[in-house]
């Protein structure tokens, strides 16, 4: 039996024909991506893509500072240890005042009103909407 045999009946309700597996999408889970030909095609253009950004040969503009590839991803790690330990709101605002501590303008009042206005938008979205699992806060 295969991953998408969950159970085995008629089609259309009539008693011809035999026995058809039924697909069961909420078992596909991430969808057909998922699968090795799907996934093989996103690695084929991933890698497409980056052979033509390196045979371009054009120099790549500005720079990062030290303090950016230090916050960043520290910020990002931090935001999947929480997301466990403190709860989706604390997590997002700690990965939203990391970000734009990376940055040469920080103002605290606009990042406060940019990571409510986010929280906000991601609470609903992934929490409420999509029925994501994650806590709010934790204990919560």
């Amino acid at each position: 039996m295969g991953r998408g045999d969950v159970h085995r009946g008629r089609r259309g309700g009539d008693d011809c024909g035999p026995e058809l597996p039924v697909r069961d999408e909420a078992a596909d889970g991430a969808g057909l991506l998922s699968e090795p030909s799907g996934g093989g095609i996103l690695v084929a253009f991933g890698i497409y893509v980056m052979v033509r950004g390196l045979l371009n040969g054009e120099k790549i503009k500005g720079s990062w500072s030290l303090r950016a590839r230090i916050v960043l991803p520290l910020s990002m790690v931090l935001f999947g240890i929480l997301m466990q330990y403190a709860g989706f709101i604390l997590a997002l605002a700690v990965l939203v005042f990391g970000s734009a501590a990376s940055g040469r303008e920080f103002r605290l009042g606009e990042v406060f009103l940019v990571a409510v206005v986010l929280i906000l938008l991601s609470v609903a979205v992934f929490i409420w909407g999509l029925g994501l699992p994650y806590p709010l806060l934790k204990g919560f």
